[in-house]
């Protein structure tokens, strides 16, 4: 009787993409596993030096991430040293310090216009109250001494000079823009009170 020949499993190469990568078990990373039709594997290696695929999974990317947060920290470093801690150029000084910002400039009568738009709006009184009371006691004091006054008279004399000066400072300017200029000057104030009458 005859015998048949036994058929022989066939083998194939594993791709390199699904090739098992170096473990913990010292297996070599280029380590060629066969792969019979049956589904067994068979490796050069004694059985006793089996490898684990999912530790070798998790150390691969461990080492993967690893190695990605160590690229990323040389980037910020080397960006660090080229634009500086605020990135806008600057070159980074070694003791840490920051260059200064140059204060921001308004054009000419920005800020002007500002405090008129904000100061007409406003009815407080725009003299201190003791510095004018001071006055008020100080020329009251030339015609007769120990006077008293009340706080509402003092109040009051405020109001009126406030109100004085405002007008005239109105009339000024209105004198200053007829001779074609926007600063007021002394002569501009001595006009506008001869026209008024007050100075001869």
């Amino acid at each position: 009787m005859v015998r048949q020949k036994q058929a022989e499993p066939e083998f194939r190469i594993k791709p390199r993409s699904q090739m098992a990568k170096k473990s913990t078990s010292g297996v070599p990373r280029d380590q060629l596993y066969w792969q019979s039709t049956s589904g067994q594997h068979v490796s050069t290696h004694t059985p006793n030096q089996e490898v684990d695929n999912e530790s070798t999974d998790s150390s691969a990317t461990r080492r993967s991430s690893q190695f990605a947060i160590e690229a990323s920290d040389r980037l910020n470093r080397i960006l660090q040293t080229k634009t500086g801690k605020t990135g806008k150029g600057h070159k980074s000084t070694g003791g840490g310090q920051q260059v200064k910002r140059r204060p921001y400039r308004h054009r000419p009568g920005t800020i002007a216009l500002r405090e008129i738009r904000r100061y007409q709006k406003t009815c407080e009184l725009l003299i201190p109250r003791l510095p004018f009371q001071r006055l008020i006691r100080e020329i009251a004091g030339q015609i007769r001494d120990n006077l008293l006054f009340q706080t509402a008279a003092l109040s009051a004399l405020q109001e009126a000079a406030e109100a004085y000066l405002v007008g005239l400072f109105e009339d000024t300017n209105l004198c200053a823009i007829h001779a074609r200029r926007v600063t007021i000057m002394p002569r501009d104030i001595q006009l506008s009170r001869r026209i008024r009458g007050e100075r001869s």
